[in-house]
């Protein structure tokens, strides 16, 4: 059985390579999101299924860091932000909705120097008419911020501050905008309860909670946004 980090291949071609071998060899994967174990991230998807913020209609993320440098610089060898950066945050958008995206269109301004992405900007319509907006970037502070809103109400988190924001017509607690801090540093349980998962579901004979094909879907994505920048055109999904 195998654990991969992030992203876990160049490009959705190879990451089918990967599933199809699991499967030949009767083995699982499970690809390495972190996020999805945060508290703030957990607690969001948990009151998005209580119907918090209604039909949701949009969702705005941003992901961002500072200058890359090594090998996560070098998009020869998976580098740069839309890879490095980008997948963790459209692996969240795709874990929040549970939907099929249908679409992409992005542009990239690119680093000169590295030949990788300096700052890039990329929407996702979806299946059910959710469209999403995201900001991937290598040129500022540390940001990793995902917003959703909807008919009945809206929610945002921060990582890894796990701090939550949301305001929703729907449960009477939140009906008025709240913030929920959590206590103490939550990363280290992250990390564990990610590495829990991935136990159990080895020792239950079952499917982990990231599975391979939820990696080709955000490689797909990112796939996609690097040749909307290319044509200028937005991408159709298969």
């Amino acid at each position: 059985h195998v654990f991969i980090e992030k992203p876990m291949a160049m490009n959705q071609e190879e990451g089918q390579v990967l599933v199809d071998a699991a499967k030949t060899a009767d083995v699982t994967v499970m690809v390495g999101y972190t996020q999805r174990f945060s508290e703030s991230r957990r607690t969001m998807k948990s009151l998005i299924g209580r119907g918090a913020v209604g039909n949701i209609l949009t969702v705005n993320a941003i992901k961002c860091g500072w200058p890359l440098t090594g090998w996560p610089a070098d998009p020869t060898k998976g580098g740069g932000p839309l890879r490095y950066l980008g997948v963790h945050i459209t692996d969240q958008i795709l874990w929040m909705l549970g939907d099929k995206a249908e679409r992409v269109y992005a542009e990239i301004v690119w680093n000169q120097t590295t030949g990788a992405e300096q700052s890039c900007t990329y929407t996702i319509r979806f299946k059910s008419g959710v469209l999403v907006n995201v900001l991937c970037s290598q040129n500022s502070e540390q940001i990793d911020h995902l917003e959703i809103i909807g008919t009945d109400g809206r929610i945002s988190t921060d990582w890894p501050a796990d701090v939550i924001q949301l305001q929703s017509k729907v449960i009477d607690e939140y009906r008025y905008p709240t913030t929920i801090r959590p206590e103490g540093d939550l990363r280290p349980a992250t990390y564990r309860d990610e590495m829990q998962a991935w136990i159990d579901s080895l020792l239950e004979h079952r499917q982990p909670p990231i599975t391979g094909v939820d990696g080709i879907r955000v490689l797909e994505i990112i796939d996609a946004a690097f040749k909307s920048a290319q044509t200028a055109m937005p991408v159709t999904l298969r």
